[in-house]
């Protein structure tokens, strides 16, 4: 069954339309790109949402190696099959009403689908730690000494993973691995390296060769925020200026696929995504 959903929606996701979809992962269209763009050229994704899941949960990271989905809502960190209902996923964190309990912010499903990183907190403080799941429940196994910011990317496949620390003001990439070490590998991206006036937070490929965050450009004097792409052709290299992603509603967490094939959105009490042209 397909539904169109009315013009509120469209209003506050800025997109032309909307529709509910009951598919799974691989119901796209048959001719679908599932392979990244060569590095230079900017993805174009389609106006129209899919609803694929209607529950408050943001954050959301998959794997394809595992077909699974993490992600947070307002009752914790939840998981599931991609596409479909997700459930509390045992020991990433505490219950949010619970003062003294840790918590774990920015879950972040490991591309092999077999850790989560996260940032976890409590009443002694804050740290970058690695997840893994043992006896049906998800345990800490490492601790970071990762400085933090006010966001955490998602991350890349291992086994050295990159992931980007956003401070509010720069973007800081750092290369971790699974068994504790953690070091700034390129200095850190300034919103005129990338070609902006302000950046928001980032979210990188499977591969760590593409990224995809709100920014805001200067144009005729006037100050404006939207979505912007930027690549690169290796792990060593720095990323290009970023293109614009034109006509794509201005979100945070914004979650592109490792094929590029989608990108993920939240809001409305629900989740959805673009499918790419």
């Amino acid at each position: 069954m397909v539904l169109l959903l009315g013009a509120g929606c469209n209003q506050v996701l800025g997109l032309s339309s909307t529709q509910v979809i009951d598919a799974g992962f691989f119901d796209a269209q048959i001719d679908a790109p599932f392979a990244c763009p060569p590095t230079g050229t900017t993805p174009q994704f389609s106006r129209v949402l899919n609803q694929v899941v209607v529950q408050p949960v943001f954050e959301y990271t998959t794997s394809m190696a595992t077909m699974r989905a993490v992600a947070q809502s307002p009752a914790g960190v939840v998981e599931g099959p991609i596409d479909d209902i997700m459930t509390s996923a045992t020991g990433l964190g505490g219950d949010p009403a619970c003062l003294s309990c840790a918590q774990l912010s920015f879950p972040r499903l490991t591309p092999e689908g077999d850790g989560v990183y996260g940032v976890t907190s409590s009443m002694i403080g804050a740290h970058l730690g690695l997840y893994r799941r043992a006896n049906n429940e998800w345990m800490e196994v490492q601790t970071f000494k990762t400085p933090l910011g006010s966001f955490l990317s998602s991350v890349t496949r291992g086994p050295t993973r990159h992931l980007v620390i956003y401070d509010g003001v720069a973007f800081h990439e750092y290369a971790v691995d699974d068994g504790g070490s953690s070091t700034e590998v390129l200095p850190a991206y300034q919103p005129q390296d990338l070609g902006l006036f302000n950046l928001g937070n980032p979210m990188l490929t499977a591969d760590g060769l593409h990224m995809v965050f709100p920014g805001a450009a200067v144009r005729n004097g006037t100050t404006t925020t939207e979505m912007y792409y930027a690549d690169r052709p290796d792990l060593g290299a720095r990323f290009t200026t970023a293109t614009l992603l034109v006509d794509f509603p201005v979100v945070d967490s914004a979650y592109l696929t490792e094929d590029c094939s989608r990108i993920y959105i939240s809001g409305l009490g629900s989740l959805f995504y673009a499918q790419r042209l």
